[in-house]
């Protein structure tokens, strides 16, 4: 059965989980000032270096797309995972935020990954302002928590 979920609805529900997220990231830093030093909760990517910086597209969802998919053409291959793209606008439109993530991957180390990236409108164009990225290894690899630390 397929549920329906008006728009509005989705962009609360959404935009809820990033204010989540975000509180969890400032608790994260908190204990972690606490604490010893770990790892860090996600990795800055480098948009320069990577290349990711010259990527324009119509549509938001396509930078994240050719940014970040697994599978450059954006489609999953059946057993492969599962490839989830959210996306929010400002209220601006000017601006959109993307979760990007990929699930159940056929890696010997890492079993999910996904981007947090903001990108901004450049006239008609989208391209990436910041991208962040993160990892929950397999069992016996590393965490099992969204982190910003490589699995072994």
């Amino acid at each position: 059965m397929m549920v329906i979920i008006p728009k509005v609805l989705r962009r609360i529900l959404l935009v809820a989980g990033l204010l989540v997220m975000a509180q969890n990231m400032a608790i994260g830093a908190q204990a972690s000032e606490k604490a010893k030093p770990t790892a860090p909760n996600y990795e800055i990517v480098d948009l320069q270096k990577s290349g990711l910086a010259n990527i324009r597209e119509k549509d938001p969802k396509m930078v994240a797309i050719r940014a970040f998919s697994y599978y450059k053409g954006g489609f999953v291959e059946e057993g492969f995972g599962r490839e989830v793209i959210s996306l929010t606008f400002s209220d601006s439109g000017r601006q959109a935020h993307i979760i990007h993530a990929m699930h159940g991957l056929a890696d010997d180390s890492v079993r999910s990954y996904r981007y947090l990236a903001i990108l901004v409108r450049d006239g008609e164009l989208w391209r990436l302002k910041q991208a962040r990225r993160q990892w929950i290894c397999q069992p016996g690899r590393g965490q099992q928590e969204w982190s910003g630390q490589l699995c072994r």
